[in-house]
């Protein structure tokens, strides 16, 4: 699909569908993003750091709506977070995926195509809003996209996390105490 979108007369040049890229491109490109698009194969996300990235830069992100990307983006305002299996039973989606499923992996990409062209019409309107009537909206997304990633993914939140994390194991306090000191920085 993003294949054939890059070929489109109507987006030559102003789309860019990087496939099975390595870091060194991932930092070049996340850099001159407006819309960061991550749709790794569902259930197999990571934590998401070329959308940490693209958050820190100052850029919307659509993506998944698990692992890293729940963490900071606030849907509709500094991305969009495609969820095709809301409301279904996470076993049922694991398994489906982890058979091959063709009727669910169909499913899937149905839905998913949905959500990213709704998601992509809504930025898209937010930017030509931006553009032609001077609405803030685009950027003041923009903004809190950064302010948001730098209060919950940035290096030194992660690092102040893990500390959390051990001074809690070590004190007897576990999780709980993690979650209550976590939810306290």
């Amino acid at each position: 699909l993003f294949k054939e979108m890059m070929q489109d007369p109507g987006l030559k040049g102003k789309f860019l569908f990087a496939e099975k890229s390595g870091i060194e491109i991932m930092k070049k490109v996340v850099n001159a993003t407006d819309v960061w698009v991550s749709m790794p194969r569902c259930t197999r996300e990571a934590c998401g750091t070329s959308d940490q990235r693209a958050a820190l830069t100052g850029g919307y992100n659509i993506a998944t709506a698990t692992g890293g990307p729940v963490e900071y983006i606030i849907h509709g305002k500094t991305g969009w977070l495609m969820d095709p299996f809301a409301g279904w039973d996470l076993a049922r989606v694991v398994r489906g995926f982890d058979f091959k499923d063709p009727w669910f992996i169909a499913q899937y990409k149905k839905q998913a195509q949905i959500l990213l062209g709704r998601y992509l019409e809504e930025a898209m309107t937010r930017y030509y809003r931006y553009v032609d009537e001077g609405n803030h909206q685009w950027t003041d997304g923009l903004k809190l996209s950064m302010e948001k990633a730098y209060k919950k993914v940035s290096i030194h939140v992660m690092t102040r996390k893990y500390e959390i994390l051990f001074l809690n194991v070590l004190n007897g306090k576990g999780v709980e105490g993690f979650k209550e000191d976590v939810e306290n920085l």
